[in-house]
């Protein structure tokens, strides 16, 4: 039996569904680049150093390893046991397992 093309389409984007809900759209990494641009600026001259850039890339780096954190401390106590390190699992990633990308 042959499944119509169009039923798969459909099929595929309801499963993505819940994945493609949580992308912020174009305008909004947009607008959050250029806000992260500011911030960045700390003599607010307009153009990034590189240590305003590499102090741009520490923070972001410290959110990623937040994120990581709080997903692997499961009971939310503000430590990780042994338990829940061996059991914490990567962010999946478009259906795919890529490691922590967040």
């Amino acid at each position: 039996m042959r499944v119509p093309f169009t039923f798969l389409t459909l099929a595929a984007v309801i499963a993505a569904g819940p994945a493609l809900a949580d992308r912020p759209s174009p305008e909004e990494m947009a607008a959050k680049k250029a806000e992260m641009f500011v911030q960045a600026d700390t003599d607010q001259n307009g153009t990034l150093t590189f240590d305003e850039f590499e102090q741009l890339a520490a923070r972001h780096q410290a959110e990623r390893l937040q994120r990581r954190f709080q997903r692997a401390d499961a009971d939310g106590d503000g430590v990780v046991t042994a338990e829940e390190f061996q059991s914490a699992k990567p962010k999946k990633r478009d259906g795919c397992r890529h490691g922590d990308r967040s």
